[in-house]
Order: C-alpha cells, then sequence, then structure tokens
C-alpha cells in the first residue's frame, strides 16, 4: 500500500482547466481516501493560502483530516485556530479526480500560480505541488548548489534521524 507522493511529471491543461493527475499520484490519492473504492472518485484538496508560495499544495483526504483534527485541539477563539481555520477551510479548494484520471484546476487558482498550458506536479511526500513549470527552477538550482557544495563522498541518507526503536 502506497502512502506517499515520489516523482514529478508535467502534464498538459486544457482550456477547462483540466489536467490529467500523475498514475501513481492517483494511486496514493486513492489510497489515502478513507471514503474511496472501486468505482469512486479520490479527492484531493488544493491549497493556496501562503502568499509567498508560487504553487498549489495538494493533500490527500487522510491528510486534510489529520490537519482538521490538529485544528479542533487549539482553543476555541484563540488567534491561531481562528487563523488556521481561515487558511484550512477557507483558502483550501477540495475537488476530485474524475474517471479519466483529471482534477479541474479553477480559474482563480491557476491565475494565483500563474499555471496556463502545463502544470507541473512534484512530490513532496505526504503532499504534492502544482505548479507552473518554470516555478520549481530557483528551488532546483538551490538544491543543486547546495550538493555541489558537499564533499564527493556526502550521502543525503547521513543527514536522516535514526527511526525510534519498533515497539513489540
Amino acid at each position: 500500500m502506497i502512502r506517499r507522493f515520489t516523482g514529478t511529471s508535467t502534464n498538459k491543461v486544457d482550456a477547462k482547466g483540466r489536467v490529467s493527475v500523475p498514475a501513481p499520484y492517483r494511486r496514493v490519492l486513492e489510497t489515502l481516501d478513507p471514503e474511496w473504492s472501486e468505482g469512486k472518485q479520490p479527492s484531493v484538496y488544493l491549497f493556496w493560502g501562503d502568499p509567498r508560495a508560487k504553487h498549489l499544495t495538494a493533500y490527500s483526504a487522510s491528510a486534510m483530516l489529520e490537519i482538521w483534527k490538529q485544528i479542533d485541539l487549539l482553543p476555541r477563539g484563540s488567534e491561531d485556530r481562528r487563523r488556521l481555520n481561515t487558511l484550512y477551510y477557507k483558502m483550501t479548494y477540495h475537488t476530485t479526480v474524475d474517471d479519466s484520471g483529471r482534477l479541474t484546476l479553477p480559474k482563480e487558482l491557476r491565475d494565483r500560480v500563474e499555471i496556463t498550458d502545463s502544470a507541473a506536479f512534484n512530490a513532496a511526500g505526504d503532499t504534492f505541488e502544482i505548479m507552473r513549470p518554470e516555478a520549481d527552477a530557483p528551488a532546483q538550482n538551490d538544491l543543486d548548489a547546495w550538493l555541489l557544495a558537499q564533499p564527493d563522498t556526502f550521502d543525503p541518507a547521513s543527514l536522516l534521524p535514526p527511526l525510534p526503536p519498533a515497539s513489540e
């Protein structure tokens, strides 16, 4: 059972804003949607709340439910809860992947991240980003520069913390 998004893909966006979701991403969305079953359409939640971001962050149904539960833990009336409610309810668009494997990006969301005729899908583990293909270049350039500055023997996996012991 796959529970993480991996890889990258660029797909055409039609005049109605429909774009094909990469097949591996669709399988993850199905796996992480508690209401999905064969013949149903998996949910996707598109978050656009951060004005600095040049992408939409796509959450699975499970990931969005987890965020909502975390918000519910905050005290009612608190400033943090109010802000997070605005971000993760008001500034999140719910859609589904259709029978053809596409989702529709509303014009206002496409305009916000400057998507026109194609969209890049970039995996981020438990989420993925949807952006104009050129928007990822600065981040990729920064990563490339950082990797090139490391010693030849550098292994990125060396930065990972150890896993906690398995419980019996």
